[in-house]
């Protein structure tokens, strides 16, 4: 073989470059044979120098970054630097708020209590039976759930960029999510795998229901709140039917339907769909917003089912559920108590032996709420104008490669061929 190039001269020796093999050598066990275990070979002297936390079910590469990113924004969070803008401002107050623990110690859960008496009646806290169904309005429940407690249940939306047209912004709706999160269908439809983490689920919720009665003063029958409970295990067992796996989700066509909002009318009709985008948006983009506004929507079969699903449910179960759920989505941002019925939880469902430091919950719970400022706030303090440069580069790079690949292949016809490279 004959090297006709001088490779030294192809070595990167930026300070990147060799903090990343630097990185890379760490992590090898040199000792190990590649060709009999190449991932002890790449990655054994990292799993050694690495235990995972107590505090956490899983650590990786990605984890160990994820970390150190936090620990970056628990500083920018705490620091008494004057905000640049509101938003900014925002988002430290709700971590500080978060990390006020005497304040929430002393408070318990009476500020969430208040503000879900100010949401609606829950039938729960009504006994039930002295709950009126006649005033149960599913459009404000549900877009309120989304405004104030950040709580999306049934369906997801968002704006993002066209996928079709990424010069511009398009509302999105996507199919929503169970109680235990996004992928978790499987915990609820196999019970033969997965009934040590129902079973869990069951005493979370009810753990957390009976003392969120305690704190209200309300009397219960326990017999009765566990039948109550379980009616809701058992709804959401037939949601966690009809959400579409993840694993049927790959195909991005099939999920790009573009509609109207009109269209929503048919497809899940028990929402006031346009009194719903007025309730969630600022009234500032009212007129931007009405029956002819294009909408994409993931998984049009789905919209229909969850419709069905429904319809054919009282209001009373629907308005349990929904409380629950945001009930749920607080409990770690409430007092220790909770916290501890949430780590014992936990502990079963992931493998997780210790709770998280509180700034973690808290860092995290504030960047979720406003993620743009949070992420604002990182960009200022830990990049510059050449990063962007540069990633930018990285992007025209890539384009550039894209258009060559496209160029060369001999499976796609010259007029394709055309409309791949305008996209890029």
């Amino acid at each position: 073989m004959v090297i006709h190039e001088d490779v030294g001269k192809r070595v990167c020796l930026t300070k990147g470059c060799i903090q990343a093999a630097n990185n890379l050598l760490m992590a090898m066990n040199l000792s190990a044979n590649p060709c009999d275990d190449f991932f002890e070979y790449a990655c054994g002297q990292w799993n050694r120098d690495h235990m995972i936390p107590d505090d956490m079910f899983a650590y990786g590469t990605f984890a160990s970054v994820r970390e150190n990113v936090r620990q970056q924004m628990r500083v920018l969070l705490e620091s008494d630097v004057p905000p640049e803008s509101r938003s900014i401002e925002m988002t430290r107050i709700a971590y500080l708020t978060c990390m006020n623990t005497s304040k929430i110690e002393s408070v318990k859960s009476s500020q969430l209590l208040s503000s879900l008496r100010q949401l609606a009646n829950w039938p729960l806290l009504d006994n039930n039976n002295e709950w009126d169904g006649n005033s149960f309005n599913l459009t404000y429940i549900l877009a309120s759930s989304r405004r104030y407690f950040g709580n999306e249940i049934f369906f997801q939306i968002y704006v993002y960029a066209d996928a079709k047209n990424t010069t511009r912004n398009i509302l999105y709706l996507d199919q929503g999510a169970l109680g235990l999160g996004r992928g978790s269908r499987d915990y609820y439809l196999n019970t033969t795998m997965f009934a040590k983490q129902l079973d869990a689920y069951k005493k979370y919720q009810l753990d957390v229901i009976k003392l969120l009665l305690d704190d209200a003063n309300v009397t219960y029958d326990l017999s009765q709140l566990v039948i109550d409970l379980n009616s809701l295990i058992y709804f959401e067992t037939e949601f966690a039917e009809i959400i579409v796996p993840e694993d049927d989700r790959r195909n991005i066509t099939r999920l790009y339907n573009d509609r109207t909002i009109s269209d929503l009318y048919t497809l899940f009709p028990k929402v006031e769909w346009l009194n719903f985008f007025y309730q969630i948006a600022p009234e500032s983009i009212h007129s931007l917003i009405g029956n002819d506004t294009e909408i994409i929507i993931g998984e049009i079969d789905y919209m229909y089912n969850i419709a069905k699903l429904v319809s054919d449910n009282s209001n009373q179960l629907l308005a349990n559920y929904i409380f629950w759920r945001i009930v749920h989505s607080w409990v770690k941002v409430l007092d220790v108590r909770y916290e501890d019925i949430r780590q014992a939880f936990l502990r079963v469902m992931t493998g997780q032996q210790t709770k998280s430091p509180r700034w973690k919950e808290c860092a995290q719970g504030a960047i979720s709420l406003l993620p743009l400022a949070g992420g604002a706030l990182y960009v200022r303090e830990h990049f510059d104008s050449t990063d962007k440069q540069e990633a930018l580069k990285m992007i025209a790079n890539l384009q550039e490669a894209f258009k060559e690949l496209v160029d060369e292949n001999d499976w796609m016809d010259e007029e394709t061929k055309k409309v791949a490279v305008e996209k890029v």
